[in-house]
Parts: C-alpha cells; sequence; structure tokens
C-alpha cells in the first residue's frame, strides 16, 4: 500500500473524460453553458454562480460511471456501475465539486449500493461525495453539525472520511454521506416508503400531488395564526415533530 494513505478508506471513480470536461457533455466545467452568459451579465454575477454545465440538474446531466470503494484497511467493500451528478448549487463553482451517486438497473441491474458502508444496515440508492459544499478548505461544518446532533433525538447522515481517485489522479478528501430521499427516511423512522413526502425548495419529491396539500396546510397554519397562542402551538406541535424541527 502507498503511503500516505493509511487508516482512511479509498474510492476510485472512473468515467470516460468527456463526461466531465467536454465542453458540450462535461459536468464539471464551464463548458457551452458559459457561452449564455455575456460579459456584462458575468461582471454582474459572483464567479461561482456563472453559467456553467456543472450548474445543469437533472438526469440530463447526469453521466455513466464505475465507482470501487475500499474501506480503511484497503479491502475491495463494493464495485458498482453508477450515475453521477455534480452537487451543490454556489458550492458547485469551488473546486474540489462535490458528487451525488445513483445506483440504477440501467447501468448494471442493481437499484441499491449492496454494501454497510455505514455499518448500519443501510443500503442506499443515492449517496453523497461532500467536499465539504462551501467549507471546502476544512470539510469540517457539516460533519460538526451531524457529530454535535448525534446524540439527540432527531436524523442526522453519518460523514465518513475518504480519498478520492478519479480516473487515477488523486482527487482531494471527501465525505461520504446518505442522501435525504424517502429510502432512507423510511430506514430511518421505520416507514414504508409509500408513507413518506419529501419537499425540498417547493419541490414534491417523494409523495403524491395531493400531499402537498398537507404541507401547505401547515405552513398556513404557522403563518395565520399566532404562535404565541396556546392552542395555535400545540396544533403545530400535532403537525410537526416540533424537537426535530427546533434542532
Amino acid at each position: 500500500n502507498r503511503k500516505g494513505y493509511d487508516q482512511i478508506g479509498v474510492i476510485s471513480l472512473v468515467t470516460d473524460p468527456d463526461n466531465l470536461f467536454d465542453d458540450e457533455t462535461g459536468i464539471y466545467v464551464l463548458g457551452d453553458a458559459a457561452k449564455n452568459e455575456s460579459s456584462e451579465e458575468r461582471k454582474e454575477h459572483k464567479w461561482w454562480w456563472w453559467e456553467a454545465n456543472y450548474h445543469y440538474k437533472g438526469r440530463l446531466w447526469e453521466r455513466e460511471a464505475n465507482i470501487l470503494f475500499f474501506g480503511a484497511d484497503h479491502q475491495m467493500i463494493l464495485s458498482k456501475d453508477i450515475g453521477i451528478r455534480i452537487k451543490g448549487d454556489s458550492s458547485a463553482g469551488l473546486l474540489p465539486k462535490g458528487w451525488n451517486l445513483y445506483a440504477r438497473t440501467q447501468y448494471d441491474n442493481d437499484p441499491l449500493f449492496r454494501a454497510d458502508l455505514f455499518q448500519n444496515g443501510y443500503e442506499a440508492q443515492k449517496l453523497s461525495l461532500s467536499a465539504g459544499g462551501n467549507d471546502v478548505t476544512l470539510k469540517i461544518k457539516d460533519w460538526l453539525t451531524m457529530r454535535l446532533t448525534q446524540e439527540l433525538d432527531t436524523t442526522h447522515t453519518h460523514f465518513i472520511p475518504y480519498c478520492m481517485f478519479l480516473n487515477g489522479e488523486y482527487w482531494g478528501n471527501y465525505w461520504l454521506t446518505e442522501r435525504h430521499d424517502e429510502l432512507f427516511f423510511s430506514f430511518a423512522y421505520q416507514l414504508a416508503p409509500e408513507n413518506i413526502i419529501a419537499i425540498k425548495n417547493g419541490d414534491l419529491e417523494a409523495g403524491v400531488g395531493s400531499d402537498m396539500d398537507l404541507y401547505d396546510e401547515m405552513i398556513s397554519q404557522i403563518a395565520d395564526h399566532d404562535m404565541s397562542l396556546p392552542e395555535a402551538y400545540d396544533t403545530v406541535c400535532h403537525m410537526v415533530d416540533i424537537n426535530d424541527f427546533a434542532l
């Protein structure tokens, strides 16, 4: 084993270089998207918000790759064909960039990562490799938040350190974390996936359209009533896990 990678897991991510660096199809570069923005428009934006390929979202900007997980003892845990996307909003403009990882039947006929990566029995469909978000230098803020709350009665994600190699080149240290999707919440709360409603940035990510009515009802209850009144507050407490929400 090469020195310098002791006591830490190793991830090898391999994909066609054009999936990352081609102007038209690459998800890691400014690319052709940058041509949509004039120099005057660019002056009005912070550089991490410039139009870029890496800011595009959705399946059209997911690329096929192979991933290898090695534990801290450098024994292989899992080899899998997956989909990869760039993670983050403003942080997508920083280096190194984070990654979202997707297990799909279209890549290898298996919709899950079949490995106990977090030592809790959870086999995910989606994972993240976090470069630290906006804290790309120290990479400590998100990890510290989870560390401080892990003994509390609230949902938290695990942060497992890995060093990553991209197409054989050392690409930095990352945190492997779970994604907050219906499968994760189903595992965390021991609920059937069909009973999960997930809303992100106002969009329904899990559930059916009518489930938004429940969310809107909760928002209206809080916005339209005086929360200093015990009866109004008690109603919200029956709609929201206040302790979890407060944390």
